[in-house]
């Protein structure tokens, strides 16, 4: 039997695996306001934030807000080593 009949071990050969960062969610807690909205400056009028625009999270950066990524084993192809 060749190699290349074989699923691949990470994704099952879906192809894809889930986001190591988000876990599937495709957003995190944004880096630069920890999930507030609103940065405090030294003033106390806290001002949005300009990384997620106030929505408190931003696109996963490993998946880039899909959810999921390639298998890093079939490279997302189902086989191994292809």
């Amino acid at each position: 039997m060749s190699n290349t009949d074989n699923s691949c071990s990470v994704c099952k050969g879906v192809g894809t695996i889930l986001c190591e960062d988000c876990w599937g969610d495709a957003q995190i807690d944004c880096h630069e306001c920890h999930g507030s909205g609103t940065i405090d400056t030294e003033t106390e009028n806290p001002v949005v934030c300009p990384t997620c625009n106030g929505t408190q999270v931003i696109n996963c950066p490993h998946c880039d807000g899909t959810g999921r990524t390639r298998c890093f084993r079939c490279t997302g192809n189902s086989v191994e080593g292809k």
